[in-house]
């Protein structure tokens, strides 16, 4: 079990602390996804292809900046662009991850919940491990087992933090989305420390 007000108010001490650098980060995330779209709105199927694949590469360098930081470990705006290793295991196990979680909510909606709840570390498990695509998927329902409906609070909350700092005039993200980031790289740790106890890739 974890504590959601504690990982929540580290991630917004972390995120307070080094706001700057998270300003950074940001503003260059958004600003390679709105420039790419902007490029890429004449591009047919061939461009949205390429934009979502730039978005998830962006995406992994987020998730690494944030679990860098959960660990302590320094983290640098470079680690944006740090993802590539992982691009296809990442892109297949989203993929999969968004069909089962469609196939759930096919069947009256809660299994889709459940499903979403229990494999939703997976990219976690792809960057912290170099897990394989089922790999991923398989040990994020093993950390779950028995912590579905307190993540379920938890990604309520969570959603809650970012729909108020988006419409915060968006500037209230900038704070928002790297503590819910940091939050959730910290409830990962904890759970993947108490199921497996095993150090990752990313451990400084």
């Amino acid at each position: 079990m974890f504590s959601i007000k504690e990982v929540l108010a580290e991630g917004w001490k972390e995120t307070t602390e080094n706001i700057g650098f998270y300003f950074q980060v940001l503003i260059i995330y958004f600003s390679i996804i709105i420039g790419g779209t902007i490029i890429l709105r004449n591009g047919g199927f061939i461009g949205q292809i390429i934009l979502i694949l730039i978005e998830y590469w962006l995406s992994l360098g987020i998730l690494i900046i944030s679990l860098k930081r959960a660990r302590g470990i320094e983290a640098k705006v470079k680690d944006l662009f740090s993802g590539s290793q992982y691009m296809l295991n990442y892109f297949i196990a989203s993929l999969l991850y968004s069909l089962i979680v469609v196939a759930g909510l096919f069947l009256f909606i809660i299994p889709g919940i459940v499903w979403g709840i229990k494999y939703m570390m997976y990219p976690f498990f792809i960057i912290d491990k170099n897990s394989g695509i089922t790999e991923s998927l398989k040990q994020s329902a093993v950390i779950t087992k028995g912590e579905k409906f307190h993540l379920f609070k938890f990604s309520i909350i969570v959603s809650l933090i970012s729909f108020i700092g988006i419409i915060a005039l968006f500037i209230g993200i900038f704070w928002a989305y790297p503590t819910t980031l940091i939050a959730s790289a910290l409830v990962y740790l904890k759970l993947n420390n108490s199921k497996f106890n095993q150090e990752g890739i990313i451990n400084g």
